[in-house]
């Protein structure tokens, strides 16, 4: 993640991260305004407020920008699954939607948009931070060889509740492909599936 690299200093995990609200810290956004991080009962987890799929990676990269940060990547499993979790309980917690899709920084290698190129040379990531594969875990079948519209293809994280029912515009089908963490590859351009939106912006923490 790119929130959790400082120059000359190790890349620290996820979990301490979010314990020390001094920190710059993930930050997810709930109707495009950043949750208050010197807040220690603020959560960095939250919607888009989008839940007609029309938020594509641009506009999440853009939102991004405008705080400074980029999309953000995961160096590692923990951070794929604290950012899951958080993610779902924000879900659930505002009651309604059970799936949401959250987009992070990351683009398809050469050659390699359609077919996929495998689990681990598929994609990378791209927010100058984060590192090798070891934050990848895909959901079955995936990365798939789709010809997604686009010139490039990106990943989703899927944020999905264990009782997931589909509803209106939603697959049955997501629910044997994705457990609540897991990649999807997927086009970069709206609208998208799920139809709810979320993102994952970072930047490098500052040690205090």
């Amino acid at each position: 993640m790119a929130d959790f690299m400082e120059e000359g200093i190790d890349r620290l995990p996820l979990q301490v991260l979010l314990k020390n609200t001094v920190m710059e810290v993930t930050v997810l956004l709930i109707d495009h305004v950043p949750l208050p991080l010197q807040d220690p009962n603020a959560t960095p987890i939250g919607f888009t407020g989008v839940t007609n799929g029309y938020f594509s990676l641009s506009d999440a990269q853009l939102a991004c920008t405008a705080l400074g940060a980029t999309l953000t990547g995961f160096q590692n499993d923990n951070e794929r699954m604290t950012v899951a979790t958080l993610a779902l309980g924000n879900l659930t917690a505002r009651g309604g939607a059970q799936v949401a899709g959250l987009w992070l920084g990351a683009t398809n290698l050469p050659g390699c948009r359609s077919p996929s190129c495998g689990p681990f040379n598929t994609f990378q990531w791209t927010d100058g931070h984060t590192t090798g594969v070891g934050g990848i875990k895909w959901g079955i079948g995936e990365p798939d060889g789709n010809n997604w519209p686009g010139p490039t293809a990106c990943i989703q994280q899927f944020i999905i509740s264990p009782n997931f029912v589909a509803g209106a515009n939603e697959f049955a089908g997501w629910k044997g492909a994705f457990v609540n963490g897991d990649l999807d590859k997927y086009a970069c351009v709206s609208p998208a599936y799920p139809y709810t939106r979320m993102y994952a912006c970072g930047k490098v923490g500052v040690r205090q």
